[in-house]
């Protein structure tokens, strides 16, 4: 077998957890700098840039299906946040969830909290930063106001493009290229992209093979925060989760429906893994599973036979899974659930590592983390 090839390799140790579907990284947000200023120092060995998503409620109710086992809303917008090279948690009611399901994340990393704590890091490592998307008044109050709060931040560039994502001009390329060789040709080493989802993320991903950026971050409409356009709620509103109640106060007639809508589809896409948990809690888990399932309840339609197999062996049944050759984050995301049910069975669980050629970060960190946990006792990794 090949050499394994770390892809995404950022940092080994970094957890994720899953909520809903996505794979939340679980870090505070002096680990969040610390894990892009890596992916930055690692690009001229990589050579590919990397994607870091700040995901609010909002991101997540627009990307998911509200009933499980339905086609997801926006499939595009999902497929491109599981790959994401770093995802963390901007909303309190995500870190809340996190808890209850019994894997809490650390803190809330919200982009607007993220760009200026960056910033003021970038500005002492002479990072340079280009800021796109917003309108041009408002980027350029937003660079003034980095600038003036780091000094010596070089903000190499700013655009403010109307780009589109749909309908007829989705596939005219020639404002894309123009737009990235502007963007190349500033050599930044972050871009902060201000398109809001799902645009934003759409946009990275159809031009990702062009740019030539170590590390780009979706921030949404944090551009208005930062020009004083629209103002952020208190800091215990903050901490709380209560941000959008004020945020609603300033602009209700435009907001209301969506934060209801949201929150109504965030809880009745909660409400059964919640009740799942709790009633774990209070029942048990019940008498576990001695054999493999062909299917598991998931939504995704889950085919055990491809890299599933069991034998017997001195009288008690083992479990066989057999990684794949590319052993990637959509691998991993498109099979957790049944990658879960068979490694906390009391089955003897062993990982056939023989066929793998390429393994990113998100798989060694979920089998890491299942190793530690050690909740069976018998896993073993092989290679053969």
């Amino acid at each position: 077998m090949n050499d394994l090839v770390l892809k995404n390799s950022t940092d080994t140790s970094k957890e994720s957890n899953y909520i809903l579907g996505l794979p939340f990284d679980n870090v505070d947000m002096t680990e969040t700098i610390d894990q892009i200023f890596m992916m930055i120092n690692q690009y001229t060995i990589y050579k590919k840039p990397r994607l870091v998503a700040s995901v609010n409620v909002d991101n997540l109710v627009m990307a998911n299906a509200l009933f499980a086992g339905d086609t997801p809303r926006h499939p595009e917008m999902l497929h491109i946040l599981r790959n994401a090279d770093l995802v963390t948690a901007d909303g309190m009611p995500i870190v809340w969830l996190s808890n209850i399901l019994g894997n809490k994340l650390k803190e809330r990393v919200a982009g607007a909290d993220l760009i200026p704590a960056l910033c003021k890091t970038a500005a002492e490592r002479n990072a340079r930063i280009f800021l796109l998307g917003g309108t041009d008044e408002v980027t350029r109050e937003a660079a003034n106001k980095l600038q003036a709060d780091n000094p010596g931040l070089n903000i190499c560039g700013i655009a403010t493009p109307h780009v589109k994502i749909e309908g007829e001009e989705i596939d005219d390329e020639i404002n894309d290229i123009r737009l990235v060789k502007q963007i190349n040709e500033a050599r930044p080493d972050i871009l902060f992209i201000g398109f809001g989802n799902p645009k934003q993320l759409v946009w990275f991903n159809r031009n990702r093979d062009r740019l030539q950026v170590p590390v780009s971050i979706g921030i949404g409409g944090a551009f208005d925060f930062l020009a004083g356009k629209v103002k952020r709620a208190p800091v215990w509103m903050q901490k709380n989760g209560l941000e959008w109640v004020y945020r609603l106060s300033q602009d209700p007639k435009r907001l209301w429906k969506r934060y209801f809508n949201d929150l109504f589809k965030f809880s009745f896409m909660a409400l059964p893994v919640v009740v799942g948990k709790y009633r774990e809690k209070l029942f048990g888990s019940g008498k576990k599973i001695n054999q493999p399932e062909s299917h598991m309840q998931s939504g995704i339609g889950l085919d055990t036979s491809s890299f599933i197999e069991s034998f017997n062996y001195n009288g008690r049944l083992h479990v066989q899974i057999i990684l794949p050759e590319t052993a990637n984050s959509e691998w991993l995301n498109n099979n957790i659930d049944l990658l879960n049910h068979h490694i906390n069975s009391e089955n003897p669980v062993i990982l056939d590592f023989a066929k793998v050629d390429f393994i990113d970060t998100r798989v060694i960190s979920y089998l890491a983390n299942e190793f530690n946990k050690a909740e069976n006792d018998d896993l073993y990794g092989i290679k053969m």
